[in-house]
């Protein structure tokens, strides 16, 4: 699965992936971490595939989930603004586009229902970096992060876990539930995966809005035309 994106992206902010790893529009947003609790599953898939009004903008602007698509190209055509950019391969800290490559092994997806499916994994905090490449601020960041354990997984349990979606597989398996056919070839024209990260935080139990590094996934950098 992939996902494209822009350096000056606010919401997800796909510059940090480095150190903090995904994350969605809702990480320090201040927003519920509970709405797909306090809304339905239902209605949040219908809001993300499909967000042309104004109640379903306000809930895709603190969405938990971040959009994947089976499709690379369909990924890079997000990614450089709808296929308006050129975009070309660059170096480290020189980018201003971005595609995630999502890489799970399908043996390892375990179904909770029609589209729905969990995945558990252990993170890697020896692929976290600094998000400078300023030599000095790259040496702190090594000796203060250098001998990290995460808290949840240890470095070694498959304590880490994402729900992930399969958006017309869902939609169409609740059809009854007021899905409409513009929400359904949205889905199936962006052959759309929702990705929720869907680990509890320790000392709070609410659940974390981000997808920290690890070994199943990683990320192409590009750079544009108009260099933005």
């Amino acid at each position: 699965m992939y996902r494209g994106d822009r350096i000056l992206n606010t919401k997800t902010e796909p510059s940090l992936y480095r150190s903090n790893g995904l994350l969605s529009v809702a990480f320090g947003s201040g927003a519920n971490s509970d709405n797909i609790e306090n809304n339905g599953i239902i209605q949040c898939v219908k809001y993300h595939v499909s967000h042309p009004s104004k109640m379903k903008k306000a809930y895709y602007k603190v969405s938990d989930f971040l959009s994947f698509t089976e499709s690379y190209e369909r990924a890079k055509y997000w990614s450089s603004e709808r296929g308006k950019l050129m975009m070309f391969p660059t170096i480290d800290y020189n980018e201003t586009r971005y595609i995630f490559e999502m890489d799970i092994d399908s043996s390892r997806m375990n179904k909770l229902e029609d589209g729905i499916y969990s995945f558990k994994y252990i993170c890697n905090l020896q692929l976290r970096r600094s998000d400078t490449d300023n030599i000095i601020q790259n040496s702190v960041f090594e000796f203060i992060n250098g001998d990290s354990i995460c808290p949840l997984c240890k470095n070694k349990e498959l304590n880490h876990n994402l729900i992930l979606i399969d958006s017309y597989e869902f939609l169409m398996s609740n059809i009854r539930h007021n899905v409409t056919q513009k929400e359904i070839d949205y889905a199936r024209n962006d052959k759309e995966w929702l990705v929720l990260p869907n680990d509890l935080e320790v000392r709070t139990g609410k659940r974390l809005t981000r997808i920290p590094r690890a070994d199943f996934w990683k990320v192409h950098l590009f750079t544009d035309t108009n260099k933005n």
